[in-house]
């Protein structure tokens, strides 16, 4: 993707000292990206951010840049976010999902 990105765990500690604006259990439920200007973007947000700055992406970004293309967004979005939050059951149902 782009060797500038650094992913972190929302479980993390450190990261919520470098970043006292971020607040844990919101992290802890949806995707978070701080910019450079140190910016938060929140869910699909991060998406629309990505999708205009990766190379590669960016030239079909148009493309998402109407209502249609928000709906698309955001129905992705929330496809990913479901399967995230399968992976962190705690429940005990699923013994494939990763713990943490």
């Amino acid at each position: 993707m782009d060797k500038s990105l650094c992913f972190i765990s929302a479980r993390e500690e450190a990261i919520y000292l470098k970043f006292p604006e971020l607040i844990r259990q919101e992290c802890l439920e949806k995707i978070h990206m701080v910019t450079l200007e140190r910016k938060i973007l929140v869910g699909s947000e991060v998406v629309d951010f990505l999708a205009h700055q990766l190379p590669g992406i960016s030239k079909l970004a148009w493309l998402l840049d109407n209502e249609q293309g928000r709906k698309v967004k955001e129905y992705f979005y929330q496809k990913v976010e479901e399967l995230r939050e399968l992976s962190q059951r705690k429940d005990g149902d699923c013994n494939e999902c990763p713990r943490k």
